[in-house]
């Protein structure tokens, strides 16, 4: 029996958005650190293991991540959440497809129909 191996993760702060299944409203967030198999990212907003989530990521290029997956755990600190989230796979969009996939539900701005911008300066 092989022992099973995690996937690289990477220290990345870039912009995301994620919402829950069951809700039109999409959330704000930057990332800390993603792999081939999820994201660990900090956002205002509560979240609990187990919830269902679609979550876009943007990349450093025209690109975004995009994928579902379930929140696995999640900490408070003051008025920030970081939340692990594992997602069986992403795939990548063109910022376009991605844009017009995600529904502009939000009213304070959250929706990722606008710009994408990577927080990091690009290496």
């Amino acid at each position: 029996m092989h022992p099973t191996r995690r996937a690289r993760r990477f220290a990345l702060r870039l912009e995301a958005w994620y919402r829950p299944i069951d809700d039109a409203q999409w959330r704000r967030g930057t990332t800390h650190s993603v792999s081939a198999t999820g994201a660990v990212v900090e956002t205002s907003e509560r979240c609990a293991s187990g919830d269902q989530i679609i979550i876009v990521i943007a990349l450093q290029s025209a690109g975004c991540l995009v994928g579902r997956g379930r929140v696995v755990s999640a900490l408070t600190s003051g008025s920030s959440v970081v939340f692990s989230a594992a997602v069986e796979h992403f795939r990548i969009e063109h910022r376009d497809t991605a844009m017009r996939m995600v529904a502009s539900e939000s009213s304070d701005g959250a929706s990722p129909r606008g710009d994408l911008r990577v927080i990091s300066p690009p290496l």
